[in-house]
């Protein structure tokens, strides 16, 4: 990927609300300051059916995955990804009902798009 072309990413390891979905735009906007405008790094691992890159994104030595699993604003994708690390950061955020955990029966966003 070189400085200043646009790409389409699919993030690894976690799984989003969709934008319509209760916590959708927040986990969007969480993503936009996280971002900002900033340097970004994308470790890609090639590409998803829909042409998507599939890719980790970093800021400096934060990685975004963890960082919305840590603010409550997604789900471990553990169909396609075994991480322990991403998994015991979606449990914490279970366990002290942040973000989305909150919510009294969150609807992860794969069965939100079977609906």
């Amino acid at each position: 990927m070189s400085d200043g072309d646009a790409y389409r990413i699919r993030l690894l390891g976690v799984d989003c609300p969709e934008r319509d979905q209760p916590f959708g735009d927040t986990a969007t906007d969480f993503t936009r300051e996280f971002c900002g405008d900033q340097l970004l790094t994308a470790i890609v691992e090639g590409k998803d059916r829909y042409g998507r890159h599939l890719a980790w994104i970093k800021v400096g030595d934060k990685d975004l995955s963890q960082e919305l699993l840590r603010a409550g604003l997604a789900w471990h994708f553990k169909k396609y990804n075994d991480d322990a690390e991403l998994a015991a950061l979606e449990n914490e955020a279970r366990d002290g009902r942040v973000g989305l955990w909150s919510a009294s029966d969150p609807v992860s966003p794969w069965d939100w798009r079977e609906q």
